[in-house]
This record gives structure tokens, sequence and C-alpha cells, in this order.
């Protein structure tokens, strides 16, 4: 574990491949957390119009339904939990230099090791 900690010591915030990398991944975690919501809808529209538009409903289809769209807003909050479980982490790895990983994360300090 401390080895890994000394290779993730040795990065260089302020180099332009990083600052991609770190970039791409908060472009992810932002379309992933734009998505979701829009898909969860979605589904979640599908899944009551089924039940409404079905001639013969019970009360089976109507639990079901409701039962899938809790499921699914569960594993929203899971997905909009991710950020803030890589801050965490982040934050917990702490650097050489006194500063952390969140630093780099955030892009409001440059850092040179070299």
């Amino acid at each position: 574990m401390l080895n890994y900690i000394k290779i993730l010591d040795d990065i260089d915030c302020a180099d332009s491949d990083f600052q991609m990398i770190i970039g791409l991944l908060k472009w992810v975690f932002s379309a992933i957390c734009t998505a979701i919501p829009v898909i969860i809808i979605i589904l979640i529209v599908i899944d009551m119009t089924k039940v409404a538009t079905a001639g013969n409903v019970d009360d089976k289809m109507k639990k079901e339904a409701g039962q899938k769209a809790v499921t699914r807003i569960i594993y929203a909050v899971i997905v909009f939990l991710v950020p803030t479980l890589v801050n965490l982490i982040f934050r917990l790895l702490p650097r050489s230099d006194g500063s952390s990983f969140v630093d780099c994360w955030n892009g409001g300090v440059k850092y040179s090791q070299k």
C-alpha cells in the first residue's frame, strides 16, 4: 500500500497529460450524473405507463412497478456518490508537500515535483 502512495506522490499535478486525464474523468462523471436522472425518469415513466395502460391491472403489477422505481432510484443515488467517494479517497491520500490529491482534482493548486 505504501508503494502505491509513493508512486502517487511522484505525480506532477501541473503535467498537461495528467490534467487532460483529470479533465476527461471530470467530464465522464458529469455526463453520468446528468444522464442517470434522465434515464431513470424515462424508465420509471415507461414502467408506470405499462401498468396504467394494461387492461387488467392488479395490485401485484402496481407493486412490481413501484419496486422497480425504488430500485432504480437507489442505483441513481449510488452513482451520485461516486464523485464524493473519489474526493474522499483523494483527500485521504496525503502528498509529501502537505497537500492532498483533491487539490490536483479540483485544479486549484498546481504542483511541480521537478
